[in-house]
């Protein structure tokens, strides 16, 4: 197959970002592909081929490229999701190249209804989706699709023991006899990033821990307000980010708007791997895939994280959530694809 996209970029350190990543360098293992990255500024062992191109990627030197290879199948991974713009480059590549189309799309858009009667010639020959109810919007507008979540390093973010767990705690200058929560992605008020300062509020012994993407410089009054309340605010890029997953006790993902964050949040992923208690709503695939129990909490706003987390006693307890995502390895989602393209 082709891959396309135009999320390779560094950092790699956000959601679409690091699953297009992880899916890219899969896929060449299992499989022939060739990778062409479009528009992008960093260069990447797993890309074969840069192009720059226009918006609508009506590009004499794009069509040649994908006409001459000798696959029949393109995978295209767009930074925009599945939108109008998306399935007006489906219909450009779909005719010129003379390939089928497979889109794979990290958050859920939704079409005005003229869109898709306009546009219905313009259609892929599946969409790789992230959640059960965009499945089934996609379904009831005559999009052909298939659910696959995404997934999670599982050689990168593992367990440590506490002796691990406290140097970690000195190494990042955290309160070594404190319960740690931890949250990373987008720094944003759609992200309701309050509920952590109510945690704060509540829980004056626990540490809390944002790490912001450097995807976008994020909500500047935010970080102070978080940063006023007392809470750990990280802007810079952490390579090494499964250390703060290891030095942590709980992760926190408050997120309920569906474009705050992509249809399966690697966070979560990340942290149960590491045996973190989880505490998020029900967000995206994670009711997919996900079954609720004493270290999978899920919670429909700030009274109800705040009332599990005193349940619990402020004791992490010992579960194993790495057990409950050990089919969620990279390599399980690129035979997931391989086997859909």
């Amino acid at each position: 197959m082709i891959v396309l996209t135009d999320l390779l970029r560094n950092p790699i350190d956000e959601g679409a970002k690091k699953s297009t990543f992880n899916i890219i360098k899969q896929l060449r293992l299992l499989t022939k592909c060739y990778v062409v990255s479009v528009n992008s500024d960093s260069f990447f062992d797993v890309v074969d081929t840069y192009c720059s191109t226009n918006k609508t990627f009506l590009s004499a030197n794009l069509i040649h490229i994908l006409k001459k290879l000798p696959y029949k199948a393109i995978l295209y991974i767009p930074e925009s999701s599945f939108t109008t713009a998306t399935l007006i480059r489906v219909g450009i590549l779909k005719y010129l190249s003379g390939k089928r189309i497979f889109v794979l799309a990290f958050q859920p858009r939704r079409f005005k209804p003229y869109v898709v009667s306009v546009l219905r010639f313009f259609k892929p020959e599946c969409v790789l989706v992230q959640s059960s109810v965009y499945a089934g919007y996609l379904t009831s507008n005559s999009f052909d699709n298939h659910m696959i979540p995404m997934g999670v390093d599982l050689d990168k973010f593992k367990p440590v023991d506490s002796d691990h767990k406290l140097l970690l705690r000195r190494k990042y200058g955290i309160t070594e006899a404190a319960k740690v929560a931890l949250h990373v992605g987008h720094i944003r008020p759609e992200r309701n990033l309050d509920w952590l300062i109510k945690i704060k509020d509540i829980f004056s012994k626990i540490e809390v821990i944002v790490v912001g993407s450097t995807y976008s410089t994020g909500d500047q009054k935010l970080q102070q307000d978080l940063r006023n309340k007392g809470i750990i605010v990280i802007r810079e890029y952490i390579p090494d980010i499964h250390e703060i997953y290891q030095l942590s006790d709980y992760y926190v993902f408050p997120v309920r708007n569906d474009q705050a964050a992509i249809g399966t949040p690697l966070s979560v992923l990340e942290a149960m791997a590491c045996n973190l208690a989880v505490f998020s709503t029900k967000f995206g695939s994670l009711p997919d895939i996900l079954r609720e129990d004493e270290g999978v909490n899920f919670v429909e706003n700030a009274a109800e994280l705040i009332g599990t987390m005193a349940a619990m006693g402020l004791r992490p307890g010992q579960f194993d959530n790495r057990s409950k995502i050990a089919e969620f390895s990279w390599l399980d989602i690129a035979i997931k694809i391989v086997e859909c393209v």
